[in-house]
């Protein structure tokens, strides 16, 4: 649990520090994000907002999991490369709309196809790995569900659905970055509570 605890601050700390510097870059870089012309035509002051801000989560994820490499097992690399991975299809969509000067990017079946491809490794490494396995734990129930191999389409549609979520929000006043926030510290409240119940039962 202590490990989990300094991983969160030190991810945080990461983004931070690394926004600190990468935005500003960015600015001098000319970064910006494109507007739609077909929308509010007070989001049109907004041109110009620097894109890209995901490089500095992802490179603070990415350098927390290596800080702790040895203190954690492969499920936590399986959560991390596909994590990196859907980044990526994010920084290309970036890099597209800021080189060509549109708000376009990615064709929609562009990023179906990544996303299919990416989520797909994922899920059969999950699927194939008895670290993670196929069983899910029930919330309420306290019991593991195993789906088999059903377990691999599960997770392909979760992770898409999920992606493709944010994607929707992303871009709105800074929505994004505030759901994100809320949501890594549900999940990290669910982490700590598990890993206490762990201890306990241990004991």
């Amino acid at each position: 649990m202590q490990t989990l605890i300094l991983a969160i601050l030190l991810s945080f700390a990461l983004s931070l520090g690394l926004g600190h510097v990468a935005i500003p870059l960015l600015h001098r870089l000319k970064f910006g994000q494109p507007i739609r012309d077909d929308g509010p035509q007070t989001h049109l002051k907004k041109s110009g907002t620097p894109t890209m801000g995901g490089i500095f989560i992802a490179l603070a994820m990415a350098l927390t999991a290596l800080i702790f490499f040895g203190q954690s097992g492969t499920y936590l690399w399986a959560a991390v490369i596909g994590s990196l991975a859907f980044s990526i299809i994010g920084l290309i969509d970036d890099l597209k709309k800021v080189l060509e000067h549109n708000s376009k990017g990615l064709h929609a079946w562009q990023k179906i196809v990544l996303q299919l491809f990416f989520s797909t490794l994922v899920a059969v490494y999950a699927y194939l790995n008895p670290q993670i396995g196929s069983a899910l734990y029930i919330p309420f129930w306290g019991e593991m569900l195993d789906f088999g191999v059903w377990y691999i389409p599960f997770c392909i549609v979760s992770m898409i659905a999920l992606t493709n979520s944010v994607n929707l929000t992303d871009g709105l006043d800074g929505l994004a970055g505030s759901v994100t926030v809320i949501n890594a510290a549900t999940y990290a409240l669910i982490f700590l509570a598990a890993g206490a119940s762990a201890l306990q039962t241990d004991m």
